[in-house]
């Protein structure tokens, strides 16, 4: 497990939150005990990990930011966040630092609220036979799932997050990822 802070250019996060590298994982119980060690080297955090490759990772993010604008800060308070956030005073909403990864959790959040897994069923959710048999075999061998090396990356959140691990997110930035 190495560590890669948040300022790498392959971080899918683009920023928002540090990360750690994991290779060769070979068992569930490996990834359970990495998740274990970086909570409990980081308090007050939960480890979220990819099991998408990250070059599809960044462009899904990308294009989640853009299409459901993550970035709005209507109603919030940035003066609390750091001043590489800004220029010429205005807030420049790149979401690429720890700071922000609250804006992006809070817009999220107003967007999913009120959305139910029937509500994307509804929207034709389903498995073709070939899908349903890839998603078999991950059932039979859970670590063909994941793309390796995985990306671990810690982050405050809330205990609602912690509990959802929903990623890809209030009104003062001393108190977003409380609760």
């Amino acid at each position: 497990m190495q560590f890669q802070g948040n300022t790498s250019n392959a971080n899918p996060s683009q920023g928002l939150c540090d990360e750690y590298r994991l290779s060769y994982i070979a068992s569930l119980a490996e990834l359970a005990e990495a998740h274990r060690q970086i909570a409990a080297d980081h308090p007050g955090c939960t480890p979220l990990f990819s099991l998408d490759d990250f070059g599809q990772a960044r462009y899904t993010s990308g294009h989640a930011r853009m299409n459901l604008e993550l970035d709005d800060v209507s109603g919030l308070d940035t003066s609390g966040l750091p001043a590489e956030c800004f220029e010429d005073g205005k807030y420049l909403g790149h979401l690429n630092t720890k700071a922000e990864f609250a804006i992006c959790l809070h817009n999220f959040r107003k967007h999913t609220a009120a959305v139910s897994f029937e509500d994307a069923c509804a929207h034709g959710l389903t498995l073709d036979d070939e899908a349903l048999e890839e998603w078999t075999g991950y059932q039979r061998d859970p670590l063909s799932l994941l793309d390796q090396p995985v990306s671990a990356w810690w982050c405050r959140c809330s205990p609602r997050m912690k509990r959802s691990r929903r990623f890809p997110t209030a009104t003062s930035p001393a108190t977003w990822g409380r609760r």
